[in-house]
C-alpha cells in the first residue's frame, strides 16, 4: 500500500530530500540543517483501549514520533497534535493527555507548537507531527547498507513482547512508553561512519527487511548474537516459547538498527557510552544472498518476515 501510495504522489519537489520510505521525510530548509518530518496516529480500540491513563497515551505518543527523529540521527525540535474525539470526551482526558505530551515533549527539549481539535462520531484519535533537525553531513537513513558491513543494535530485544506474552495482554491494554535513543543516534551520527540507520518498532525481523530492500542487499542474523533480554528469556522458559522469537519478532524495542564498516565498530561503540551497549548481530550480504538467520551449528535458514502488522 505504501509502494502503491509512493507512486501516486511521486517525486516530491520544494526541497524535499527524502519522502516516503524512511523514518522521517528530509527537507532542505537552506540552512546548516535538514528539517526531518515525521507523524504517528494512535487510533482507539487499534493502539489504546478507552480506559487506558491519557498522560501515558500522551507520552507515547510523543516518545514513538521522537524515536522516528532519532533513527535519522535528529533531535527532536517541534511537535503538533491534532485530536479528533466524540464530544462526550471530558475536558480532563484531554488536559491529562497534553500534560503527558509536554512532560515527555520537556525531556527532549521539544515544544508543543499547536495543532487541531476536531469531533469525530468514532473511536478517539491521537496524531501527532514532530519536526526535528539533524546537520546535512550527518544524516542517516535506511538506504546506505553495503555487503561487508556490520550489523548491530543498541540495547537488549524482546522485553515488551515478553511482557505481553507473560500476561496476555496487547500495547493497546498497558501502554508501555519508550525510551527514544535520541543520545545514542546523534553520537552515532556524529561519528559519520554508520552507513545507514532505522529504529526497530515492528520487530528486528521485519525491520531489518525494511532497511535491506531500502538499500538492495541481503543480510544474515546471527542467533547467537542476538541480545535477547533477560525478560524475553524468562519468558520463553515460562513458556515454553523460544525467546529468540520474540527477540525477533515482537516489537516495541525502539532501539535502533545500524549498519557500518567493520572496522569501526570499536570507535562506533565508544560514541554511544558506557550506558548504551552496542551488540553485533549480523552482517550485511550482497542482495542475491538473501536474508537468512544463522543458527549456532551454521545452518542457515530464511529469515520469517515476523513483526507488527498494520493491517
Amino acid at each position: 500500500m505504501i509502494g502503491r501510495i509512493a507512486r501516486i504522489v511521486g517525486t516530491p519537489g520544494n526541497g524535499v530530500v527524502l519522502g516516503i520510505g524512511d523514518d522521517a521525510a528530509v527537507i532542505d530548509v537552506a540552512g546548516p540543517d535538514y528539517l526531518l518530518a515525521t507523524v504517528d496516529m494512535l487510533v482507539e480500540r487499534v493502539h489504546f483501549l478507552a480506559d487506558a491513563p491519557p498522560r501515558i497515551l500522551g507520552r507515547r505518543a510523543l516518545a514513538i514520533n521522537v524515536s522516528d527523529i532519532a533513527a535519522m540521527g535528529g533531535s527532536p525540535r517541534v511537535a503538533l497534535v491534532s485530536l479528533a474525539l466524540p464530544a462526550s470526551t471530558p475536558e480532563e482526558w484531554v488536559v491529562d493527555l497534553y500534560s503527558g505530551i509536554a512532560e515527555e515533549a520537556g525531556t527532549f527539549g521539544c515544544s508543543v507548537a499547536g495543532g487541531n481539535l476536531s469531533r469525530i462520531d468514532g473511536p478517539r484519535c491521537v496524531d501527532l507531527t514532530v519536526l526535528g533537525g539533524v546537520p546535512r553531513e550527518e544524516l542517516l537513513t535506511r538506504s546506505g547498507a553495503r555487503p561487508g558491513d556490520i550489523l548491530g543494535v543498541t540495547g537488549v530485544l524482546g522485553t515488551e513482547a515478553a511482557r505481553r506474552a507473560l500476561t496476555g495482554a496487547r500495547t493497546d491494554v498497558d501502554l508501555p512508553v519508550p525510551v527514544p535513543r535520541v543520545t545514542a543516534g546523534r553520537a552515532l551520527a556524529e561519528t559519520r561512519r554508520v552507513h545507514a540507520m532505522m529504529d526497530i518498532s515492528d520487530g528486528l525481523s521485519g525491520d531489518l527487511r525494511h532497511l535491506a530492500r531500502a538499500s538492495d542487499v541481503g543480510a544474515i542474523l546471527y542467533a547467537n548474537r542476538i541480545p535477547v533480554s533477560i525478560a524475553a528469556r524468562r519468558a520463553g522458559q515460562f513458556l515454553g516459547i523460544d525467546p529468540l522469537s520474540l527477540a525477533l519478532g515482537g516489537g516495541e524495542d525502539y532501539e535502533l538498527l545500524i549498519a557500518a564498516p567493520e572496522e569501526d565498530w570499536e570507535m562506533l561503540e565508544a560514541s554511544v557510552g558506557e550506558k548504551t551497549s552496542l551488540y553485533q548481530v549480523g552482517t550485511v550480504l550482497a542482495a542475491g544472498e538473501g536474508i537468512v538467520l544463522e543458527q549456532p551449528g551454521g545452518t542457515r535458514e530464511p529469515l520469517d518476515a515476523t513483526g507488527w502488522s498494520h493491517f
